[in-house]
């Protein structure tokens, strides 16, 4: 306790003595203060290229850091952060390496010894393996646009490859809008108004990995006008001088605009549009439409603008780019555009075909799609398997020989499918057990529902269990019910992959009278045996009972296609008629039954008229023995190709035959004022256009096949050329117009089809011509508009497809067409009016033997007082078919008329009304009717 009592006093003395003896002391000046700390300061510094940074790459930084205290000593102290990442490394200098891909932020930080701090940061896109490198260029951020104006999209997408991607591997969506048009160069129109982004994203269809970026944009909420180029159709076009259009450096362009404020819809402001070129901001012109010729190599932008009445403007644009090397050309056959859909984990036959523009030469395209990472195959024709359900898009693409960095692709929407049976197959007429007179037209009226298919796109067929096949369609009717009894009728509904589903009614069917010839008879001549003589009288015997045991004959009627109505009566049994004085001709009378329950039969039998001192109806063409597969009337005579030789044959040994290339396929003749044309196609690829005697040859990469079917028209200055794998339309002046002399230049249509015949129609007119086309895949109808500076490969056209029911079957082989546009399809299965039903050859009472249809002719004879007669001529295998359409009779020409063979493949009939027939052996004519 002393201790503790001694210390306390001694430590406040000391304290005291402490503070007694400074307050004596004299005052002396205060220790400097010590120096103020400044704050470092820090700068970034790249070393490396991070425009394409990735996953897994390595990137160099720098941080420079300045400070007044501590020097160079912080820079040890530099701490490197990322947002998504966290801390990578310290010090000024670091090699970072990012493992994972998107935006991320990076940060550098130094603290220095007086514990003041400073950062800077950078924004960095992480690349993931295998991602394109995406960059918006169009439009500019901050860009003001009002709503619905047009603007131009351009997103470049580079490969790790170098390679730049297009189309559907490039997708823009709007963050108020939504989707928009798919490329890298589109043109698109926003609908909501506001702060907007615009995100392009593009997968690398070689990874199938997606890289983005995002532009800002302001929409105003003020209606603009609209204008949009229609032609080009593409965003962008590349075009070489010295190339024929739609690739040569006369560019063709139209547009159409509209004033939302004014009076008139769509189409109103077109005549406002003024067109400008840039980078020059040179006019071009103003109106809808116009053409420019591009003479300097160089990337242009086309614009069309308008201002409304509110002073509002809108502004579409196309990029063109001229330049010395063409891209590859590549044209997709199949799928078609028509049907582009297809069967996941089936394999699926896929065909395009790519050319260098520059030689002509055929590059293998190599197939991808935009939602599987490896590549479908490579080659012109290629059976892929598509493993991921759902639409996509298809790509053939060829790498140009000349740039690797250069390639040409063709696309095409498709949507992948699994697909499944059609369902709910039912029969709305006729009802069940319904009563039914033969040969009397009967409804049919069927439905059925499918998953993946409309109506439409499915197949009905109507068959019956006793009469065989009856109709094609939903909704139609039939006269080929002819047995009495019970009947089954089947509604089969299929897809287009063959899953089908059915459903069936029982009618009880009025049998058809039994209706029989039994003799034609000129004096002791039998004329059902051999050719009867011109001008003396024929005698056709028949007789008739019905077949229902409650029903009678009340009616009978005798027709002649060629002298008309002979004879009706109501009481029978008057069972005989006469012809007065026949005519020379193949005649076919037909004996039709009524009877009492309003049943009707019908009964047959052709037999031949010659007029005095002829042998045979049919005159064969001296010299004109050998196969015939075209023909064209020409100012020297009929001219004629047998499809094996190089050579256009003529009919008068006079008339010195044409040489052409390889085997003549097609003939076509074309008529001016002035002058004619003939033209030829050929097995070998090639089309020959000769006048007065001369040949010019064109051939290219743009035929690839042979020509098969050829028409023309003058005005407009149109040729349309049928090959095995489309069409191509072009000049009748000159194929190779604006391009490479020689070199059929144009535009291609139908790809994937092949065209058997080519008709145009008569109601054609210089504005509005109308073309028909037999192919493999329906009857194409086409129609061209004439428009100012009309050029066939930048017309404008539309394409509409006639399958089943409108014709009998999809594979169509010939077409013609009537002077009032009527048309006729022929098929394997016959021919018929479209969209009508045509005659059941094979069936009672016609019983031909072949019903394929490889040729059709329209002709209308006049017999004078006015009245006429419209008969359809038909090649078929089995012999020459004349149908009578207006008496519904079928006439058959064989070997015993004169056919040199039953296999007819072509047909004309001239203007002085003569008929020419080609056959596998030979070149006959038929002067009558």
């Amino acid at each position: 306790m002393a201790r503790r009592a001694t210390s306390k006093p001694r430590l406040v003395l000391g304290v005291l003595g402490a503070v007694s003896m400074w307050g004596c002391e004299p005052r002396r000046p205060l220790p400097p203060a010590a120096a103020t700390n400044t704050a470092p300061r820090l700068s970034l510094h790249l070393t490396s290229d991070i425009t394409a940074l990735r996953v897994g790459q390595p990137v160099d930084v720098e941080a420079v850091v300045e400070d007044a205290e501590d020097g160079a000593t912080l820079n040890a102290s530099v701490l490197w952060v990322a947002s998504v990442e966290g801390q990578l490394a310290r010090g000024a200098r670091a090699n970072l390496v990012f493992q994972e891909p998107g935006e991320q932020l990076l940060t550098a930080s130094v603290m220095d010894t007086g514990g003041l701090a400073a950062s800077a940061s950078l924004a960095l896109t992480v690349l993931a393996r295998g991602a394109p490198v995406a960059t918006v260029t169009r439009p500019a951020p901050g860009s003001v646009f009002n709503l619905g104006e047009v603007l131009g999209l351009e997103c470049v997408a580079m490969t790790e490859q170098g390679v730049r991607l297009s189309g559907r591997a490039v997708q823009w969506t709007s963050a108020l809008s939504g989707p928009l048009p798919t490329g890298d160069v589109v043109r698109a129109t926003l609908s909501v108004a506001g702060e907007d982004t615009l995100r392009c994203t593009a997968v690398d269809p070689a990874t199938g990995v997606p890289a983005s970026a995002t532009v800002r944009v302001t929409v105003r909420p003020i209606r603009a006008p609209t204008v949009r180029i229609t032609q080009p159709e593409a965003a962008e076009v590349f075009v070489k001088q010295g190339e024929a259009p739609p690739h040569g450096a006369a560019v063709r362009f139209h547009a159409t605009a509209q004033d939302f404020h004014a009076e008139g819809g769509p189409g109103n402001l077109d005549g406002a549009v003024e067109w400008a070129l840039a980078p020059s901001g040179r006019r071009l012109g103003r109106g809808p439409a116009l053409t420019h010729t591009f003479t300097t190599p160089g990337d242009y932008a086309v614009t069309a603008r308008v201002v409304d009445g509110l002073g509002n403007a809108a502004v579409d644009s196309v990029r063109v780019r001229l330049v010395t090397n063409l891209p590859p050309r590549c044209e997709m056959e199949l799928p078609t555009r028509e049907s582009p859909r297809l069967r996941q984990g089936v394999p699926s036959t896929l065909r395009a075909t790519c050319v260098d523009p520059e030689t002509e030469r055929w590059l293998a395209p190599i197939w991808t799609t935009n939602v599987e990472p490896t590549p479908l195959g490579s080659g012109e024709t290629v059976n892929a398997v598509l493993a991921v359900a759902g639409a996509q898009v298809l790509s053939a693409c060829a790498v140009d020989p000349d740039d690797p960095a250069l390639r040409g692709c063709v696309e095409r929407p498709v949507r992948v499918i699994v697909n499944t049976s059609p369902s709910d197959c039912a029969i709305q007429a006729p009802l069940p057990e319904a009563v039914v007179n033969a040969g009397v037209p009967l409804a049919l009226l069927g439905s059925a529902t499918d998953a993946e298919d409309a109506r439409a796109g499915l197949r009905y067929t109507w068959v019956s269990s006793r009469d065989g096949a009856l109709a094609h369609g939903p909704s139609t009717t039939t006269k080929r019910l002819t047995m009495p009894g019970r009947h089954v009728l089947t509604l089969t509904a299929t897809d287009p992959w063959g899953l089908a589903c059915a459903a069936t009614v029982a009618v009880n069917v009025n049998g058809a009278p039994e209706a029989r010839i039994d003799a034609v008879t000129q004096g002791l001549l039998d004329c059902s045996r051999g050719p009867c003589v011109e001008g003396q009288a024929v005698l056709l015997t028949g007789s008739a009972r019905a077949v229902s045991p409650m029903g009678s004959i009340t009616e009978l009627t005798w027709l002649d296609n060629l002298s008309g109505n002979l004879l009706t009566v109501t009481v029978p049994p008057l069972l005989t008629a006469t012809l007065a004085v026949p005519s020379a001709g193949r005649h076919t009378t037909v004996l039709t039954a009524k009877d009492s329950l309003g049943a009707v039969g019908r009964a047959a039998t052709s037999f031949t008229v010659l007029p005095p001192g002829r042998a045979q109806l049919l005159s064969a063409v001296p010299g004109a023995q050998r196969p015939v597969v075209a023909m064209a009337q020409t100012a020297d005579g009929l001219r004629y190709a047998d499809g094996a030789s190089p050579w256009v044959h003529a009919e008068s040994s006079a008339v010195p035959r044409l040489a052409v290339d390889a085997p003549a396929r097609s003939l076509f003749t074309l008529r001016s004022a002035d002058d004619e044309a003939l033209f030829v196609g050929t097995d070998g690829a090639s089309l020959h256009r000769c006048v007065r005697g001369t040949c010019t040859r064109h051939a290219g990469a743009m035929l690839g096949a042979a020509v098969t079917a050829l028409a023309a028209w003058a005005t407009p200055d149109v040729l349309l050329l049928g090959t095995r794998h489309g069409l191509i339309l072009t000049r009748a002046s000159d194929p190779s117009a604006g391009g490479r002399a020689g070199t059929v230049g144009g535009r291609r249509l139908l790809e994937g089809r092949e065209v058997r015949q080519l008709v145009i129609s008569p109601v054609s007119t210089p504005r509005h011509v109308t073309a028909w086309a037999a192919t493999s895949g329906g009857l194409a109808e086409i129609t061209l508009w004439e428009e100012e500076d009309f050029e066939p490969g930048l017309a404008t056209v539309s394409v509409v497809f006639h399958t089943p029911p409108a014709v009998l079957d999809d594979d169509v082989l010939s077409v013609a067409v009537g002077p009032e546009g009527q048309v006729f399809a022929g098929t394997r299965m016959g021919f018929s009016a479209l969209g009508q039903p045509g005659p059941a050859l094979r069936n009672a009472p016609w019983g031909l033997q072949d019903e394929e249809v490889r040729a059709l002719h329209f002709e209308r004879q006049h017999a004078g007082s006015g009245v006429s007669r419209d008969i359809l001529w038909a090649g078929t295998k089995g012999g020459l078919v004349r149908y009578d359409l207006t008496a519904d009779v079928v006439s058959h020409f064989g070997t015993e008329e004169g056919l040199p063979d039953p296999d007819v493949g072509a047909l004309l009939v001239t203007s002085e009304r003569l008929r020419y027939v080609g056959t596998a052996q030979g070149l006959v004519t038929y002067p009558w009717h």
